[in-house]
């Protein structure tokens, strides 16, 4: 049996690189490889973050596992950013908790087939492969995640101490600075204690929790003396009561720290708890459901792991699988912090090593359960039909994430008017960043008919659509017209940046 388990171990990781070193290149010729450069998305400003060798505050060391992983890659590299070093690391992490995976599998299962599935779908997975290729930490937190998990399983099942002290030092790392996955944490640490608590008391039961809080401690240290803040987790909270404030009127203006604010954080968590069972990922700047279409190595996505990974939870529920506790709990633990804020796909990744375990397993059940097997279709049936009934947890449009595309594809000089195209669609041309990028490009290119058709398919109002339209008809020699258009801002400081251009083009429309 244990060598089985590790041919298969050994087996998945190997499917699992061969497929990154397939897939690295691939995106490399793809805007994809732009999205770590494009200002104003997360992935640059971590990078920044990183730079612990310059001398602002927001350079300031950090106790975050990814933030170590993008300084020593910096380091590294003569003190610049080289976003394929990023990816390799990444992406061996994402070969070992593919490994892993088998393991913590096996462990819950007893089966090595199961084990086999859940590692192939682990490595097969194709957000997890998008986000190891940028400078986000889910990757690395989900995948570790995974691995810490499987070492916790070992230490339960195999009561070693060993096992206990590692897995609370990977805990430690990987909650350290992430918030979101603090209770689990937490949660993991202190199941031994209620698991074992008839038994005599010794090191084994407290070993996973002492070294998940000498972890903790350590980061509050760290920050403390680089930063001036002895707390091993970012304060998020002011942020997520701003967030939820927004959404719900009853709380606008309450105080930051009022019971109001906290309990519509709560209620705005148990809202968006239904995004993490839908049938794809919510979207934002780095969309999977349009990154997949460029690159279709990326296919295998929730779309087809979620209604295997839900019918796996109801399944077991039914069949009363005491075998499977340990992933409700896990599922319980992640699930209002990760939908604390707004419920888009990178969140729930730190959730899919869990639900691929209950998928896996589902599956291995359907192949070997033959008398429960017409009822088991059944219930994949009825959660496939409650994804397509249930219209918004299902998608959400973004036109964000086609501009963000178009932007990227602008640097790799790869045609992107067809994706500020789609964003503008999209919104039913009121996402003003694509409208106005298509109109400069329009113009840069003499194209000024395309330019003023843009201009009148507006429907947000915003001023700028009528300057860029007031200087397609100025390049045209309609000045009449131009300054009819100019009169139709009542507001030309709103303009911001081009409030100067504003004055320069109404000045020389006087003259003609």
């Amino acid at each position: 049996m244990e060598k089985k388990l590790k041919r298969a171990m050994i087996t998945t990781a190997a499917a699992a690189l061969l497929l990154r070193l397939i897939y690295a290149l691939l995106f490399s010729d793809t805007p994809l490889a732009q999205f770590n450069s494009l200002p104003g998305l997360d992935m640059a400003t971590l990078l920044g973050f990183s730079e612990w060798d310059k001398s602002t505050w927001l350079n300031k060391p950090l106790f975050v596992l990814h933030r170590f992983v993008l300084f020593f890659c910096y380091i590294a590299m003569g003190k610049s950013h080289n976003f394929m070093l990023i990816y390799i690391v990444q992406s061996l992490f994402g070969v070992a908790a593919s490994a892993f995976v088998v393991w913590g599998t096996w462990q819950i299962s007893k089966s090595i087939r199961a084990g086999v599935i859940a590692g192939v779908i682990y490595a097969l997975y194709g957000p997890f492969m998008l986000y190891e290729c940028v400078a986000l930490q889910e990757s690395i937190l989900t995948h570790t995640l995974a691995i810490g998990f499987a070492v916790w399983l070992y230490y339960l099942d195999r009561r070693s101490t060993l096992a206990g002290v590692i897995s609370g030092v990977i805990l430690g790392l990987n909650s350290s600075g992430r918030p979101a996955t603090v209770l689990l944490a937490l949660v993991m640490a202190l199941y031994p204690l209620w698991l074992w608590r008839r038994e005599k008391f010794a090191f084994l039961n407290v070993a996973n929790l002492i070294f998940l809080a000498a972890v903790w401690l350590t980061a509050s240290l760290f920050n403390g003396y680089f930063r001036g803040q002895f707390n091993p987790f970012f304060n998020v909270m002011p942020h997520l009561i701003e967030v939820h404030n927004q959404t719900a009127p009853q709380a606008q203006g309450a105080a930051g720290g009022s019971v109001v604010s906290y309990l519509n954080v709560l209620l705005g968590a148990v809202k968006n708890v239904p995004y993490h069972f839908g049938m794809r990922e919510v979207p934002e700047n780095l969309d999977y459901d349009v990154i997949r279409t460029i690159l279709p190595i990326l296919s295998l996505g929730p779309l087809f792991v979620m209604p295997f990974a839900v019918s796996g939870m109801v399944t077991s529920a039914l069949l009363k699988r005491k075998n499977m506790t340990v992933l409700y709990i896990a599922v319980a633990a992640l699930m209002l912090p990760l939908a604390a804020r707004v419920p888009i796909g990178r969140y729930r990744l730190l959730m899919m090593p869990f639900f691929i375990i209950f998928a896996a397993i589902f599956i291995e059940e359907l192949i070997v359960n033959r008398p429960k097997r017409l009822a088991m279709t059944g219930i994949l049936i009825g959660v496939v039909g409650a994804n397509l009934l249930c219209a918004s947890p299902l998608v959400r449009s973004n036109p964000a994430a086609y501009h963000s595309l178009a932007i990227a594809a602008v640097k790799s000089q790869d045609d992107a008017d067809s994706y500020f195209q789609k964003a503008w669609q999209m919104s039913n041309y009121t996402y003003k960043p694509s409208g106005i990028m298509l109109m400069l490009r329009f113009m840069q290119r003499g194209d000024f008919d395309s330019a003023e058709k843009t201009a009148l398919q507006d429907k947000s109002n915003a001023p700028e659509f009528i300057f860029y339209h007031a200087v397609a008809k100025t390049a045209r020699n309609r000045f009449n017209e131009a300054k009819e258009l100019l009169q139709k801002i009542k507001n030309p400081q709103k303009l911001g940046a081009l409030y100067p251009k504003y004055q320069q083009l109404s000045a020389f429309l006087q003259t003609k």
